[in-house]
């Protein structure tokens, strides 16, 4: 099972976050392109989906961020944090989740209404669970 994030809004520069890439969601694998019109009218176009340049999902730079808070490092400067704060200043629709067994899972996301409570929540859903399911509105 794996991460995934998506976007919606204008798409932004990603230099210095390589190897993440911001690509339209009809150019994401199948699992999310089926999730296109869905996610869509949840939350807004254009949408995107965030490749971790490696694996066809988000796994790697959110497992990344996971394991550092997991681990006491902190979440400062791992790929997921910078990009969040890059979207900060920004009017986009994050959303983050772990898709499981569920087949709903990117339904079940806790809201977060800025920059720094989506923080706050991947940090403590971080330390609890695995299952990272978050929706924020930047900017």
């Amino acid at each position: 099972m794996s991460f995934f994030m998506t976007i919606s809004g204008a798409k932004i520069n990603l230099d210095g976050l390589e190897p993440i890439e911001l690509l339209p969601i009809s150019e994401a694998q199948d699992y999310v392109r089926r999730l296109e019109p869905e996610l869509s009218t949840m939350d807004g176009t254009p949408l995107f989906f965030v490749h971790d340049g490696q694996s066809g999902t988000s796994h790697n730079f959110i497992t990344e961020a996971v394991n550092a808070v997991c681990s006491g490092e902190g979440i400062q400067g791992t790929l997921f944090q910078k990009l969040m704060q890059r979207l900060s200043t920004t009017k986009h629709i994050v959303r983050i989740w772990y898709a499981g067994r569920a087949p709903d899972s990117h339904l079940h996301v806790k809201n977060c209404d800025s920059y720094e409570q989506a923080m706050q929540e991947f940090q403590k859903l971080s330390e609890v669970t695995s299952n990272v399911n978050i929706r924020a509105k930047l900017g």
